[in-house]
């Protein structure tokens, strides 16, 4: 379980229309001006409302967009093509994702959507690995870390 603090910028707002294909949705509230590829959409397992589990190999990028302070960030469980618009009863900025899933994703009430703001990173270069020192033998498969 995990215990970390939680985002001021960006408020996860919860699930719309969980279960219902081609509805069920993400909302999200972007307090501030910010790029929301600093973010990514997870999935976990909630633990008796105490904390959640996150679920690997279940995460949504965002594009390059910084929506306004007070828009709305929706994304969409299923298939689609991300487009920005406005609310027609309040004028509000929209901005709509799709993650891309076959199937509705928020069946079970224990799955949750994680909201995980990306604090920095560092990309690895593809290749032949060489570990200074390092004298393979037959049978081995080197590994970083260990």
């Amino acid at each position: 379980m995990y215990y970390i603090p939680t985002l001021q910028d960006v408020e996860l707002i919860g699930v719309a229309d969980p279960g219902v294909p081609n509805k069920e949705r993400i909302i999200l509230r972007p307090w501030v001006d910010t790029n929301l590829q600093s973010y990514v959409v997870g999935l976990g397992k909630d633990i008796d409302g105490e904390g959640f589990v996150p679920i690997g190999n279940r995460i949504f990028f965002f594009t390059q967009t910084i929506p306004e302070s007070g828009s709305w960030v929706i994304v969409y469980t299923g298939e689609g093509v991300s487009t920005q618009s406005e609310l027609p009863t309040t004028g509000e900025k929209t901005y709509t994702f799709f993650w891309g899933f076959k199937n509705v994703i928020f069946l079970n009430p224990q799955i949750i959507p994680i909201l995980y703001s990306i604090g920095s990173m560092i990309s690895g270069t593809p290749g032949k690995l060489s570990l200074p020192g390092y004298r393979p033998t037959a049978n081995a498969i080197p590994r970083l870390g260990a």
